[in-house]
């Protein structure tokens, strides 16, 4: 196995409906993994990419791009989480860090994680959901960027096709599942646990 001066982060993987391999990005090289066989062992391509979020492969373990990290126009994470490619080949990415933790290469200098980014497939910006938070607020509706609901610390996400609904799992800070309309990121709806309103408090921080 690979050895580091520091455990590589491994944040998510998706796949599209037609892949045929998992590409999992660490710091100093890609893991692939072949979902069609149990027995093939994965196979390491050593790379000099660098603080990478999205890998794309063709069916051959051919590398066709990597992007990610901080661009024009929008923040970046401390901290990369969840990452989805949806039906129309947006490629969405969520952070998780909270307020206070200080990454080198993150430009969200102001607070935690409190947003989704929405990529196209080569990396061009689309839109940010949410904004800088640095409490929870489980039950925002427009209190991020042009009027899109604050998130905090969100695991992951999906697309539904047929409504373009996004799902969001805002909980790491927040306490809730955000659901937002994947055009416009604009409020839709949001649940907590069992269906009831969330609460921030205390008691559901311990839990």
């Amino acid at each position: 196995p690979a050895t580091y001066d520091h455990a590589p982060a491994i944040a998510s993987v998706s796949l599209t409906p037609d892949a045929k391999l998992a590409a999992i990005a660490l710091r100093s090289e890609i893991v692939l993994l072949d979902l069609e066989s149990t027995n093939a062992a994965p196979r390491r391509v050593p790379t000099d990419l660098d603080l990478i979020t999205h890998v794309e492969f063709s069916p051959d373990g051919t590398l066709i791009q990597a992007w990610g990290g901080p661009g024009s126009g929008y923040e970046w994470f401390r901290t990369e989480h969840g990452i989805y490619v949806d039906h129309n080949d947006n490629v969405w990415i969520a952070g998780s860090s909270p307020a206070g933790r200080n990454i080198p290469w993150n430009t969200n200098k102001a607070g935690g994680d409190g947003f989704v980014l929405k990529f196209a497939r080569d990396g061009n910006f689309k839109m940010r959901i949410g904004g800088v938070s640095k409490n929870p607020a489980s039950n925002d509706t427009n209190g991020g960027v042009n009027g899109t609901p604050m998130l905090y610390r969100p695991a992951d996400m999906v697309v539904d096709p047929a409504t373009n609904r996004l799902y969001i799992a805002d909980g790491y800070g927040n306490r809730r599942i955000l659901i937002v309309d994947a055009n416009t990121g604009k409020y839709i709806g949001h649940f907590g646990a069992y269906g009831n309103n969330p609460i921030d408090d205390k008691a559901a921080a311990d839990a």
